[in-house]
This record gives C-alpha cells, sequence and structure tokens, in this order.
C-alpha cells in the first residue's frame, strides 16, 4: 500500500525558502530549495518525491498551490504560493491570543483544507500552527 501522507516540511534543515517574483506576471512566489546532497537516504528521497508529486496535483484555496518542480544535480526547487501573512504559528504569538470568531474563521478554513486532501486520499502528518500559513488576508493555507 502506497503511503499517501504528506510532510515535506519535516527536513527542517534541508530546506531553504526565498520569495520570488514570476517574470511572466510578476506575482510573488516562494521557492522551497532542497539540497540533494543533505538527502542521505534513500527512503527520504523517495518520500520527497512523492510528496512533491502529490502537492503538485492538489488544487484548493486552504492548501497551499505547487507551480512547478524543478531539479537540478544538487537541488530540487518547489515553485509555489508565497504567503504574505506568514506562520499561524507567529500571528497567534504577535496577537498573543485569538478570539472566538478569529479561532471560528480558522478553524474552518483548516477544515475545509484538511477535508479537501482527504478527499485525494493523502494524510496531513504534522499538523501545527508553525505548518499553517496565511495568505494576504490572513486567510490560512495548509502548507501540508
Amino acid at each position: 500500500m502506497e503511503d499517501k501522507s504528506v510532510n515535506i516540511n519535516n527536513i527542517k534543515k534541508r530546506k531553504k525558502r526565498k520569495k520570488h517574483y514570476n517574470k511572466n506576471n510578476g506575482e510573488k512566489v516562494a521557492i522551497k530549495i532542497l539540497d540533494k546532497l543533505k538527502i542521505v537516504e534513500s527512503e527520504d528521497l523517495e518520500r520527497i518525491i512523492r510528496e512533491m508529486r502529490m502537492l503538485s496535483e492538489l488544487d484548493n484555496d486552504h492548501v497551499i498551490k505547487v507551480y512547478q518542480i524543478y531539479e537540478d544535480d544538487y537541488h530540487y526547487l518547489i515553485i509555489m504560493e508565497y504567503c504574505e501573512g506568514g506562520e499561524l504559528f507567529n500571528y497567534i504569538v504577535k496577537n498573543q491570543r485569538l478570539s472566538e470568531n478569529e479561532t471560528a474563521f480558522f478553524y474552518y478554513q483548516i477544515i475545509e483544507g484538511i477535508e479537501y486532501i482527504h478527499s485525494k486520499g493523502i494524510a496531513q502528518r504534522d499538523l501545527k500552527p508553525e505548518n499553517l500559513l496565511l495568505d494576504y488576508s490572513f486567510h490560512s493555507i495548509d502548507k501540508c
């Protein structure tokens, strides 16, 4: 049975994320860079490739969009939606707490995203505020 869980962010020491602009339309995009040299286990490499493929097939307002995946001799480059609002964790820390209405607002969006990925047979293995991104209007986007 194929493992259909997604957790590409588990590679904390192996990733970099940078903000760039799409040359065609000026849209901001994020580029996650995974260093191939730091992926030593063949099981990790297989899992990462599988997760990148699955992420690129998802299309939902509450799941981060992966536009393209590039590979060179040393890196995987994942071109994805840029989320200006940052992590939900930082939003909570900055505001010290969330009101009941804010909590319900985020909860609804998180559930919508999870319901969507579950409908595709995918499980999110590391759901926590640090792994949830906010767009410019502070809508929650599950970054899987």
